[in-house]
């Protein structure tokens, strides 16, 4: 039988009293730390457990920290908004006072005060925090409004929210700068315009022009357009003449234009002034007025329409005729039909204006030098679309708060989430302290009674030296 000598066993005792040292020590790490994994080969299955854990928690905790500062920005544009929906509150107020007086000083501090809230809208627009201007988009490094020198606001920022935020934080141009398809009036300037049935493209108020080009007769009496036709005519479509030859020859006689007061003429007028019962006005030649002639003739203005300095477009006389201003971003259509003299009048909006334009369009109106009546027309315009603006505002608020409600929802799983991790990342590498005690305990005495036994051999061996 084979039998190990004494410094084997001596050997074999010392190794042993090492690994319990380490395993002693490891437990009094243990106990002391909390946790029972200091190194990966501690326990591999669990070190990889314990990887993986972090990694979900370092991502939640990212998340987490992105939507609340989403909330943050958020909170900002909801007081934001709110307060904008309070101006527009406040200015459809002074609206209605306005119609109310008829006092110019009144009308004067009225619009200063619309000024002011002008400003304050834009203060608003432009309201920012540490992450950059929240109503900017996708462009939050810049100031989203810029007030230029002529009274309007331009919009600088992004047409796009940040990815999944539309609801928390609009952009500008969705807020306050929406463009929808207004309803036109026209001023009575009497040139016979209205408005036609396509649909506008543009805010705010456009000036039509309409300019005489040319006058043709009709018939057989000598009658022809005076020097001063083109320039100074101001018929537009079907008008009449009555001409009375009261000489016999041609030479004298009267002439009136559309039932108007007859005026005499004589065969040395070239250029005679004969005004309308409306005003509308025709320079004819009579120099070559046929002998006897008595009668009524047909004659027809020709002229072009213009918006806004837009191009010079022929006037078709039909029902629904297109429009383009200058910049060929805004669009009318107007009916033609029944125009009957060159001029100017104002196609002023009622509903889907912009905020900033319609603040600008209410300032204009106060301080305007209109009659009475075409004033009352247009703030009753303004009314319209500040009901508009306030009802648009208002949902903006409510799909911000149905949106800050799925933010406040998403932080309460993810806090819920890294709960559960960290309850879990407890149980992987956390010490069982009355076990690792009752553990340390054992091996304590474990590594006396092994130090008494490796003591024990130690002195055998030093004898069997000594032998």
């Amino acid at each position: 039988m084979y039998r190990t000598t004494p410094h084997q066993q001596l050997t074999a005792s010392l190794r042993y009293t090492q690994q319990q040292t380490a395993r002693l020590q490891n437990l009094q790490l243990q106990v002391s730390t909390g946790i029972k994994i200091h190194r990966p080969s501690d326990d591999p299955v669990a070190q990889q457990q314990i990887l993986q854990i972090t990694r979900a928690q370092s991502a939640a905790t990212s998340e987490l920290s992105t939507l609340q500062g989403i909330e943050s920005n958020a909170n900002s544009a909801h007081t934001a908004i709110r307060d904008a929906q309070q101006i527009v509150v406040q200015v459809r107020n002074l609206t209605l006072q306005a119609r109310q007086t008829t006092d110019s000083a009144e009308r004067q501090t009225l619009a200063t005060q619309v000024d002011g809230l002008l400003s304050r809208l834009v203060d608003i627009g432009n309201t920012r925090t540490d992450q950059g201007y929240i109503f900017g988009g996708m462009q939050a490094d810049q100031p989203p409004f810029q007030l230029l020198d002529s009274g309007k606001v331009q919009y600088q920022g992004g047409t796009q929210s940040l990815n999944g935020l539309a609801a928390v934080l609009p952009t500008g141009a969705s807020l306050f700068m929406f463009d929808q398809s207004p309803t036109l009036t026209i001023s009575s300037n009497g040139t016979g315009a209205q408005v036609g049935t396509g649909i506008s493209v543009g805010s705010g108020r456009n000036v039509l022009e309409v300019t005489h080009t040319a006058t043709t007769f009709t018939g057989a009496s000598g009658i022809a357009a005076g020097s001063s036709s083109v320039a100074e005519d101001t018929v537009i479509g079907a008008h009449q003449l009555t001409i009375v030859d009261t000489s016999g020859n041609g030479t004298a006689g009267t002439i009136s234009l559309n039932g108007g007061e007859p005026i005499s003429f004589t065969s040395a007028d070239t250029n005679l002034q004969v005004t309308g019962a409306n005003g509308e006005i025709v320079y004819v030649d009579t120099s070559n007025i046929t002998a006897g002639f008595n009668g009524t003739i047909d004659l027809n203005g020709e002229g072009t329409l213009s918006l806004d300095g837009g191009p010079a477009t022929p006037i078709t006389f039909e029902s629904n005729q297109q429009l383009i201003d200058a910049s060929g971003k805004t669009v009318r259509y107007l009916d033609t039909t029944g125009l009957v003299s060159a001029g100017q009048e104002t196609l002023d909006p009622s509903g889907g204006t912009d905020l900033f334009t319609s603040l600008q369009l209410l300032k204009d109106d106060l301080l305007a030098d209109i009659p009475g009546s075409e004033r009352d027309t247009r703030l009753k315009n303004r009314l319209l679309e500040f009901e508009g603006l306030n009802e648009h505002i208002l949902s903006k608020l409510g799909q911000q708060s149905a949106g800050l409600e799925r933010l406040q929802t998403q932080q309460t799983r993810l806090e819920d989430l890294q709960l559960s991790l960290a309850e879990r990342l407890g149980e992987v590498q956390n010490t069982d302290l009355t076990e690792s005690v009752l553990r340390l305990q054992e091996a304590q005495l474990q590594a006396q009674f092994t130090l008494s036994t490796t003591a024990s051999l130690l002195s055998l061996s030093i004898l069997d030296y000594l032998g």
